[in-house]
């Protein structure tokens, strides 16, 4: 049986609120657990916690976990713009990327971040204003 436009819609709409509410209870459930990790990570400097080989793996997991928690809300909130009928990516979409990516950038500054946190930038320059976030 194929599913209709409205239905695809309903369904993806409803998967990107899942994301949302499930990338939030993830990172509230980190933050409940390994904020102590966190703010001892930010009490360091953040910039030299992730990428410079810590003894206490706990730091590189609650490093990764938040970056994972906000991915997975980021992902849910492209689905939900999708599900009601605008394209994936706004300017807020791509500014919140670029933030999340510049937070891994400064973890973690030979990886692959700064490429995201740039072409975030580019994205946002050459986009246009959208009316819906």
């Amino acid at each position: 049986m194929l599913e209709s436009k409205a239905d695809t819609q309903r369904h993806t709409l409803h998967g990107g609120y899942g994301l949302v509410f499930l990338g939030a209870l993830h990172t509230m459930a980190l933050l409940a657990g390994g904020g102590s990790y966190l703010l001892a990570m930010i009490g360091n400097g953040w910039w030299q916690t992730a990428s410079l080989g810590v003894s206490d793996k706990m730091h590189i997991a609650v490093f990764w976990s938040l970056e994972f928690g906000l991915m997975v809300m980021l992902m849910g909130w492209a689905l939900v713009r999708v599900g009601r009928g605008h394209p994936p990516g706004s300017r807020s979409w791509w500014t919140a990327l670029a933030l999340v990516a510049l937070l891994g950038a400064l973890a973690a500054p030979v990886g692959g971040f700064w490429l995201v946190v740039a072409f975030s930038v580019w994205m946002i320059a050459r986009g246009k204003p959208s009316a819906t976030a």
